[in-house]
């Protein structure tokens, strides 16, 4: 974008593809003179940065070189979704669940667990996710109740899982968010989305020190993550267990109520119409 020319009339908005910000991105990674160069010149030509919150509007204005009175604090589009009654009801989620029931009629009858980790610019890393999560333990140990979805990264694609479920390939990530049970991730910004849904999730950062001190260090302290820590598949299972998650005070829910109210602004579905009306109202002045 640094280098494409704008028409003098034209509005650059920027829409982030995540809410909140937990993992550090944008300037705040670059080491490279050129791309910050690029970033700085990019941010130069934004007229409005939207973002979730008035919390986190300063590590965008640094992140990408927005001066601060061009963001606007109205909400991320994508999180409408979450609070759209149409979407998140009893009646559709079981609709929704219908759809993977018929492709993968295994799940029929069981809780859903999705592990959704973070991409690594590192290859051979990104290869350690599976070898490092014993798949075959988890379903010895909780198969019964309990069925895995593996969605990676959409830069990495995984040929093969031998235990559990790949949906990777499956478009719609809200989807399934909103179908599953408990969330299984590390670093991503997923774990803003799933907490809107006020379900648990539970970290397994398998390689901290690794991804701290050579991808992405964190603007919070990790061990404050709205969630209990695991080391290995095994306290997964525990933790599963230990917590009986068919009970509703199975997990901290003020600790992710009170991550959702420092990520997000409004918690309703009218991000986008704010947006929209702020932008259409502009250009009417």
């Amino acid at each position: 974008m640094g280098y494409m020319n704008f028409d003098k009339n034209s509005k650059v908005i920027q829409l982030w593809h995540a809410s909140g910000v937990f993992k550090k991105f944008g300037f705040d990674v670059i080491d490279d003179t050129n791309v910050k160069y690029l970033i700085e010149l990019s941010g130069s030509k934004i007229d409005y940065l939207i973002v979730s919150s008035k919390n986190v509007s300063k590590f965008y204005e640094k992140a990408f070189k927005v001066e601060n009175k061009k963001i606007l604090a109205f909400g991320t589009p994508k999180s409408d979704y979450y609070f759209d009654k149409n979407n998140n009801n009893k009646d559709n989620i079981k609709k929704v669940r219908g759809k993977l029931e018929k492709k993968h009629p295994e799940i029929k009858g069981k809780k859903i667990v999705l592990y959704a980790p973070t991409f690594r610019e590192n290859k051979k890393k990104n290869e350690d996710i599976l070898a490092n999560f014993d798949s075959n333990l988890f379903n010895s140990g909780l198969g019964d109740k309990y069925s895995l979805l593996f969605k990676s990264h959409p830069k990495f694609k995984i040929s093969d899982l031998k235990h559990g479920i790949n949906v990777s390939d499956y478009k719609y990530s809200d989807e399934l968010l909103l179908i599953s049970d408990i969330l299984i991730t590390d670093y991503s910004s997923i774990m803003i989305e799933y907490a809107i849904l006020s379900k648990p999730i539970i970290f397994y950062p398998f390689d901290f020190n690794y991804y701290k001190n050579n991808e992405r260090d964190f603007y919070f302290d990790y061990n404050n993550v709205p969630g209990p820590i695991a080391k290995n598949t095994e306290d997964i299972i525990n933790l599963i267990k230990e917590n009986d998650f068919d009970k509703e005070n199975y997990f901290d829910i003020k600790k992710i109520k009170d991550f959702v109210a420092m990520n997000l602004d409004y918690l309703d579905n009218n991000s986008s119409k704010r947006i929209v009306d702020y932008i259409v109202n502009k250009n009417d002045d």
